[in-house]
């Protein structure tokens, strides 16, 4: 098969739907005293400074006002355009209007459980990349154990933004590998997707420096096909890639623009 009618898709079976269940038990049994018995809970940045956002994000939201001023930080600054209150990523805004239909104020334990939820879709990432990449199920299991819960992330669960940015990098180093392995509309338009996801988490400058690896990444994977002399899939693989990075751009445009406009 040529490039163009090449096409991989992962195929889920039952035994990979037992194991992202085993590493959601996994990641309830790393913060059961925080999620079941109440016995901790997650300090520093997390209660200090990013609940405080999203608490009054979710009470803004409650009075029907999109929170576009904090009047209560510095003598009054923007809400919208600061990137770490992460106001436009879909999977934050729901959590507070979820919040906002059964609670007064927003729980502290939420963030928690959102944090835990992020903890394991990076494990979920790490799997699928390792399997695409040809390891087996054990290995990918390893990495993926290894990934949530070795000292980086255990180490950053006081970091909101930064565990919710890090949870999109394993699906889109494995649809940009996609892409430049079967250069495709649906494979490109998903890692845009991904990648606006990323942007919107808040977290700059783990972005900035994620950026800057899918781009040599990529670039790599570039390189190795023009090495092979396969010019047009080179083109095809550059066309998309720069295509998802520009779709990227725009959907993430709605936290970008005011970023911009307050930095």
């Amino acid at each position: 098969a040529t490039w163009r009618t090449v096409r991989w898709r992962p195929r889920v079976e039952r035994v990979d739907a037992g194991i992202a269940c085993g590493l959601a038990g996994s990641v309830l049994l790393f913060f059961w005293p925080v999620l079941v018995t109440g016995a901790a809970s997650i300090p520093f940045d997390l209660q200090g400074w990013h609940y405080p956002q999203q608490a009054f994000a979710a009470s803004a939201l409650r009075q029907g006002t999109w929170p576009l001023w904090n009047p209560y930080v510095y003598g009054g600054m923007p809400f919208h355009g600061n990137i770490q209150a992460a106001l436009t990523y879909p999977f934050n805004l729901l959590a507070l209007l979820v919040s906002n239909g059964f609670f007064e104020a927003l729980p502290y334990r939420m963030l928690e459980a959102a944090l835990a939820l992020h903890f394991w879709w990076f494990g979920v990432g790490i799997f699928a990349l390792a399997r695409h990449l040809g390891v087996g199920r054990a290995g990918a299991v390893g990495a993926a154990v290894a990934g949530m819960f070795g000292p980086c992330m255990a180490s950053q669960t006081q970091h909101y933004n930064l565990v919710l940015g890090a949870s999109w990098i394993p699906f889109a180093y494995l649809l940009a590998h996609r892409v430049c392995r079967a250069p495709n509309p649906s494979d490109a338009t998903a890692l845009a997707v991904v990648l606006a996801l990323q942007v919107l988490t808040g977290f700059a400058p783990g972005t900035l420096a994620f950026a800057v690896g899918l781009a040599l990444f990529s670039g790599a994977q570039l390189c190795v096909r023009l090495r092979r002399g396969d010019a047009r899939a080179v083109g095809a693989m550059a066309g998309w890639l720069l295509w998802a990075a520009a779709a990227a751009v725009g959907l993430a445009a709605v936290q970008l623009v005011p970023f911009a406009e307050m930095a």
